[in-house]
Order: structure tokens, then sequence, then C-alpha cells
């Protein structure tokens, strides 16, 4: 192998200025962390900040690291086994326009520590509008022991600490005053959304020494957070794209050994949020997964940015999106076939019309259907859609049928426009003759008070079968062979008449009791 060097650059793609190094080792205390770190400990060169906000410096990350557990321990990774740190700007064949390269190997290892594991980072960046404020870092765990390797967690460790130059003094106005929390959501179409984030919280004990959310334009307002992007189904039952852990932990958390580390990857307990603002950071873990000698285990996280937590969520969102339309389109359902075919349909009012999807998934996973109207859920499992404009407004709806895999979804929308029926009508009863009950189709073309009467054939009044103010539309009306008394008619023939302002029509039916 060759000699290995200490290599890093700056990513300043988009609004995020990140350090990026293949360094194991701590600037601040020059210890060896063992591991791929993100960012660079310090406050002189910010480990990562943010152009939005109005600040020149602006921070956000003090250092981070990616941990791969195993044994009781953590992998330990050297700086002397990197020989390829590439910065690929504007490459023909790449997905990105920034791509930085990396790899490392626990070859270095005491023989008690030794796994038989390369690991080989990536980090993607795009300078533009959506996807101007995250980065996307994937990692290919590769094991080259010979042997399998059984129950390997793997996680990100953040240390954030949000803040400005001018934000405020001391420990209290850099790193001392943050927050932390974790989202753990499953949608109607069952995508994860798995994130660990902390923000400023401007800690309101210490008013006195903190000036931190007081200057204008506001400062340090971003929250930033890590989204896990792609993580196998793991052989505890853990679905794809789920982080298994959230750990928070306050000042020296850097520095815990590795077998303390990868306790925390594997305890899978979800902390529950601080409420006092501190220096705090935290492990987004994943895992457990067996790989098998000479296999890879592929992870993807994005690190994103936002003002505020719902902003922050729609950058990681996009991040989540742009990764699996980049680099694993194939992964991602597509519809085949949908019925109507064309995206605006007409539907007479009280009518129905159902509506069909057909979707495929590359890998054979299971699939399922959502289906929602005018924003609102309504269905859930189905290919095919019964859509009833009964007690609908005349007008525009939305329909929209979601497919999900589980990881990801793609979808179809229709225009559904519920007109009013094109003239009145009173349709022929079903069934005729009929015995016990019949019913009658109808069309109302404006709103207005309608009614409908029973005559026998010559002509007497028996009953009324409703009287009420209708909407244009379709209904069915029944009529149970009953008088205005409530007892049952004769065998015979009767008239029903429709009265709708100036429309009247008559129709015969025919009773055997």
């Amino acid at each position: 192998m060759s000699q290995a060097s200490y290599d890093s650059t700056i990513i300043n793609t988009g609004r995020m200025k990140t350090w990026v190094g293949n360094s194991t080792r701590t600037f601040s205390f020059n210890t060896d962390a063992q591991t791929f770190r993100l960012g660079r400990d310090g406050i002189s060169l910010p480990s990562m900040a943010w152009s939005d906000g109005g600040y020149e410096l602006n921070n956000y990350l003090y250092q981070g690291a990616f941990w791969v557990g195993v044994n009781n321990n953590t992998v330990r990774f050297s700086t002397e086994t990197s020989v390829d740190f590439t910065v690929v700007e504007n490459g023909a064949n790449e997905p990105a326009p920034l791509v930085v390269n990396y790899s490392m190997t626990d070859e270095q290892a005491d023989a008690a520590d030794y796994v038989g594991i390369k690991t080989i980072c990536r980090i993607y960046a795009w300078p533009d509008f959506p996807d101007q404020d995250y980065l996307i870092y994937t990692y290919e765990v590769i094991n080259t022991s010979g042997a399998d390797i059984d129950t390997i967690y793997a996680g990100l460790h953040m240390d954030f600490d949000v803040s400005a130059a001018g934000g405020g003094n001391g420990r209290l106005g850099y790193w001392a005053d943050d927050l932390v929390g974790f989202l753990l959501n499953i949608s109607f179409d069952e995508i994860p959304e798995s994130i660990s984030y902390m923000f400023d919280a401007d800690n309101p004990r210490s008013a006195e020494f903190d000036e931190g959310g007081r200057l204008q334009p506001p400062e340090s307002r971003g929250y930033i957070g890590t989204r896990v992007l792609d993580s196998p189904p793991t052989i505890s039952g853990i679905a794809a794209n789920r982080q298994s852990a959230h750990q928070w932990r306050g000042n020296g958390f850097f520095m815990l050994p590795g077998k303390d580390i990868y306790q925390l990857l594997q305890t899978g307990s979800l902390y529950a949020p601080p409420t006092i603002p501190g220096d705090y950071r935290y492990i987004q873990a994943v895992g457990p997964w067996n790989i098998p000698a000479g296999d890879t285990l592929g992870l993807a996280f994005a690190i994103g940015i936002g003002d505020g937590l719902n902003a922050m969520r729609l950058t990681l969102e996009q991040a989540y999106q742009k990764y699996w339309k980049t680099f694993k389109p194939d992964d991602i359902p597509k519809i085949v076939s949908a019925s109507p075919g064309s995206p605006v349909v007409e539907v007479v009012s009280g009518d129905s019309r159902k509506f069909r999807i057909g979707a495929v998934d590359a890998n054979e996973d299971s699939l399922i259907y959502v289906w929602t109207l005018d924003g609102f859920y309504i269905a859930n499992g189905d290919s095919v859609f019964n859509f009833e404009s009964i007690g609908l407004d005349q007008g525009y709806h939305n329909l929209k049928v979601t497919v999900s895999d589980r990881k990801n979804a793609v979808g179809r929308e229709w225009a559904i426009f519920v007109v009013p029926p094109k003239s009145f009508s009173l349709k022929p009863n079903f069934p005729n003759p009929f015995n016990g009950t019949t019913t009658i189709p109808i069309e109302i073309i404006q709103t207005g008070k309608v009614k409908m009467t029973v005559y026998d054939a010559t002509g007497r009044y028996v009953g009324l079968i409703f009287e009420k103010v209708l909407l244009a539309g379709k209904y069915l009306v029944t009529w149970s062979g009953r008088d205005s008394r409530g007892g049952t008619v004769a065998s015979g023939v009767y008239f029903l008449q429709l009265d709708a302002g100036d429309y009247s029509a008559r129709l015969k039916v025919l009773f055997l009791r």
C-alpha cells in the first residue's frame, strides 16, 4: 500500500460552507478518534457555516463522526490507509456538481481490535435551489475479513454548535445555548422520516451573558439535522430507512471509549429531548445487520439546514427525494397505467366512477396505494378506487393516488369536475314488476324543491314518497309500495309523478303483492 497523506477541502458549492478531510484526529485536542470525522473542531475555521442569515460567520457544526460498531467496540479506522482522497467538480459522469471521495480501513488496528472492514465515504453537494442547503453523505461498508460479520451497527455522532460571531459572548453565546430533538414520522404511504436535529435555544437563564437571538437580522436561526436516507431492513425487524436509536449527551460525549460508543449505537433507545439549553451532541444510530464475507452494506444520510423546524424538514425531504431519484432511480416504483387516462375527468353529480392505477416495482417489493380527495385521506391498500360524487359539492375536486414501496412513492392526480345533469329525467324503476321495494333514478339539473307522488290507475292520490329541496344531481329514490297511511297498496298499476320546478313527468310501475 502506498503511503497515505492527510488531505482536506472546503465545500463551498451551495450555501453550506463545510470542511471535509480524511484525518481521524481531532485538532483541538490532537487525539485519534479512529473514525470518519465530519467537520474540523475549532472556531477559527468553521466546520460548517450557513451563508443565510446576514452574518459572515454563522456556525452550525463543531465536529461530527460516522461510527461503525461491532464486537462490543467501534471499528478502528486509520488515515494511514486512506490513499484515494479526491475532489471532483463538474465531472462528466458524476451525479452532483461536487463530489468528495475517500476511503479508510482498519488494517492498522491492533490485533485485538481488527475486524476487517473497508469503508468508502462520498459527499455530494449542489449549488442551486432547492438543493443548496444540504449535503448527502454515502458510506459503503465492505466486509474484507474473509468471514461473515454479525450484528454490526452504524451511526452519525453530531456535535452541532449553532451560533454566529456577533450572537453572544463566550461559551453561552456560542455552544452552551442549544437544544436537541428528533422526529420519527411515518406518512400515510409509510415513507419514514427519521431525523435528529439541533437548534439555538437562546439560553433564557443567562440573558446577561447571552445576546443570541437579539440581533437584527436574527442570527443562528437555522435548525440543522441529519436524516437517514438509505438503510436496509435490520435483522432486529426495523424497516428500511428508519433509525434505531437517538441518544444525546452533554460535554465530553465525543471522547468516550469505543465500547461506550458501541453501547450507544446498539441500545435502541430514543431519548426524549432535554428541556434546558446546553452544550449537547447526539448519536443517530441504524442497524443491526449481518454482512457476509465480501459483501457491502450501503448507507446514506443527509445533513440539512432550514430557517425553522419545518423548513429544515423540507430541506431534508428534498435531500431524500434527490438521493433516490439520482442514485437509485430503479428502486422507485413506476406507474405503468392509469384509468381514466386523461388528467381531467367530468362526473355528473350523483354518479360514480372507477379510477385504476397500475404500478410495478423492480425489486418486487409489495406496494401500497393511498388515495386522497381534496387533500384528505380516504382509502388505503387497493389499486382501484370507486369515486362517489353523492354528497360532494359541484365543481373542482382533486383525486390523488400515491404508490409506495415503503421507501419511495410515486403519484398520479386527476382533476375531477362534478357537474349537474344536462336535463331533468325520470328513469325506469328497477325491479319492475316489484314486490317490496323498487328504486327510481332521477336527474335534477338545478337546485330547488322536488317532490314525487304516487297515483293509482284511476288517477286517485295514493301517497307522497318525498318532498324536499335537492341540489342538482342524480339520485336514487325508493318506494316500498305503501300509501299515505303506511299500509301496503293492492296489486296493480301505479303512476309515480316527479315535479321539479317547471318539469313534471310520470312513470308507470307494476306492484305485485
